[in-house]
C-alpha cells in the first residue's frame, strides 16, 4: 500500500494524469526484459490513443473504446495492433487474450462502485500472471458522483477493491 499511496500523491500525478500515466507505463516498459514483440497490452477506454506513441509500435497494443470516432483517431495514430468499439465490461467478459499490461487512463471515474469492482475483476482474469493494472481515478474525500456527473473515490475504496482481488501488490 506505501508504494501505491506514494504514487498516487505523486507530484507528477496533479501535473496531469495522462502524463503520470504515461510516464509510468513507459518506465516499467523500459525496464521489462521480455522482447518487445511479446509484450501485450491492453488499453481500456483510449480516446484518442494519447498513452502511445509510435515509439510504442513493437508491441502488441489492443485498444477498446465505446466511440467509434475515437476509433478513427486513434487508427489515424498508427499504434495501436488492434482496435474494438465495444463496451469494456462486455469485452472483457468475452476477451480471451490475456495481457502483461492494463491501462485505463481517465475511464474509472465513469464507472460506479459496482461497476469499479466488476472491471477489477475482469481485468484480472484479462490478465498474465505478473500483469499490471495502470488506471487514474479521482480522489475524493468521499465516494460520490460530483457536480460534474464523475464518480470520486477515496484511496481506502480503492484499496479494498484491489485487495480483494489480490492486486494490491501490482501498485
Amino acid at each position: 500500500p506505501k508504494k501505491y499511496e506514494s504514487r498516487v500523491t505523486n507530484p507528477f500525478f496533479s501535473f496531469n494524469e495522462l502524463q503520470f500515466l504515461k510516464q509510468l507505463v513507459h518506465n516499467d516498459l523500459s525496464k521489462d526484459p521480455r522482447e518487445p514483440s511479446t509484450i501485450k497490452i491492453l488499453d481500456l477506454g483510449f480516446g484518442t490513443g494519447l498513452l502511445f506513441s509510435k515509439q510504442n509500435n513493437n508491441y502488441y497494443i489492443e485498444g477498446v473504446d465505446l466511440s467509434r470516432k475515437m476509433l478513427d483517431e486513434a487508427a489515424k495514430k498508427k499504434v495501436y495492433s488492434k482496435l474494438t468499439q465495444a463496451n469494456i465490461l462486455e469485452y472483457l467478459v468475452r476477451s480471451i487474450f490475456k495481457f502483461d499490461y492494463v491501462t485505463a487512463c481517465s475511464v474509472v471515474q465513469f464507472f460506479s462502485i459496482t461497476q469499479l469492482e466488476k472491471l477489477v475483476s475482469l481485468v484480472k482474469g484479462a490478465s498474465n500472471p505478473g500483469g499490471i493494472f495502470y488506471f487514474s481515478f479521482d480522489l475524493g474525500e468521499k465516494y460520490r458522483l460530483n457536480s460534474k456527473g464523475f464518480y470520486e473515490y477515496p484511496i481506502n475504496k480503492i484499496e479494498k477493491i484491489l485487495i480483494r482481488e489480490n492486486l494490491i501488490h501490482n501498485f
